[in-house]
């Protein structure tokens, strides 16, 4: 069962000297795992849900039609998109259990087909569960001109919200990311044909401009401590590259070069990066290390899973 990793007992033994002899030196299993990504890190292939750890890859849910998975706060249950077609909805998936449970219903009750059908279905995308239990996603429930808008519940069981909005922001939104706390809320705004990234109090309901770049900035992630944010931008050239952008400061700094990048999540130490890269043939998920206070990697991409069957526009959840 999927959880928060607990820490080993086993120990690496290493050859010292002292006086002349050789003796053991016990390093903790912490201390290795310093340089490696660890955890337990979601992502589709294929419509199904699977986990990356350490020790490999493993398939938690075997839907078909899956998207955008999330961690729950306790780990205990995935949040994720199940596709319809003509439309899709929310799904809760206990671990435990193993069952699926609704959230939304968003399919049409007019006959399969038939224009009043399509009209009256919904779609929902890019959902992300704060930890302090607020649900975060995109919808066109109750837009009269199909506009994604971001939408909130307050945790599953619960009625979902028009989230609160100053007005500021037009078009469609796209690929939330929650802080832990649940106070603010990053997204992607499609207007006008380029993109761009914007952060939204939750209280307030005021929008702030965040990130632009050359041909578009879009995938946000907001940092464990909301001080930052990571997002992809694309230059001119159709490369996307992931940035990291502090928000008192708005300074922007590189992480990956040339990997054409998508779909960024901190991992919830906030020591590293992990991204889906499209190789041209296969997509692969690698995980970079950062020094969040000198907004800079410190080290090269790890390459940790590789398949062709790979979601790249579900993301990833750490």
């Amino acid at each position: 069962m999927p959880g928060l990793l607990q820490q080993s007992r086993s120990r690496r033994w290493m050859l010292g000297t002292l006086a002349g002899l050789a003796v053991p030196v016990i390093l903790p299993a912490r201390a290795a795992q310093q340089n490696a990504p660890q955890g337990e890190l979601l992502f589709i292939r294929a419509g199904d849900i699977y986990q990356w750890t350490p020790d490999g890859e493993t398939r938690l849910v075997a839907d078909g039609n899956a998207q955008s998975p999330r961690w729950a706060p306790d780990r205990l249950s995935i949040l994720y998109v199940q596709n319809g077609g003509s439309y899709s909805n929310l799904v809760l998936y206990d671990l435990p259990t193993q069952q699926a449970h609704l959230l939304t219903d968003n399919e049409s009750t007019a006959e399969k087909g038939s224009p009043e059908y399509v009209g009256g279905c919904s779609i929902v995308v890019d959902p992300d569960w704060a930890r302090a239990g607020l649900i975060g996603f995109a919808s066109d429930i109750q837009s009269t001109t199909g506009e994604m808008q971001l939408w909130l519940m307050g945790g599953p069981g619960q009625s979902p919200s028009l989230a609160p909005n100053d007005g500021t922001v037009s078009g469609n939104i796209e690929g939330v990311s929650l802080s832990s706390g649940g106070s603010l809320a990053a997204f992607t705004v499609t207007e006008n044909e380029s993109t761009y990234v914007a952060l939204r109090d939750l209280i307030s309901g005021e929008n702030f401009r965040l990130i632009d770049g050359a041909e578009g900035a879009y995938d946000p992630s907001l940092a464990p401590d909301a001080k930052a944010v990571v997002a992809s931008l694309r230059d001119r050239n159709g490369t996307s590259d992931i940035w990291l952008v502090e928000r008192d400061t708005g300074m922007q700094s590189r992480i990956t070069q040339g990997q054409q990048a998508v779909g960024a999540t901190w991992s919830p130490d906030g020591r590293w990066i992990a991204y889906i890269h499209a190789t041209g043939e296969t997509f692969q998920i690698k995980a970079v290390p950062l020094d969040e206070q000198r907004a800079q990697a410190t080290g090269d991409p790890r390459a940790l899973v590789d398949h062709a069957d790979i979601d790249a526009t579900s993301g990833l959840s750490w």
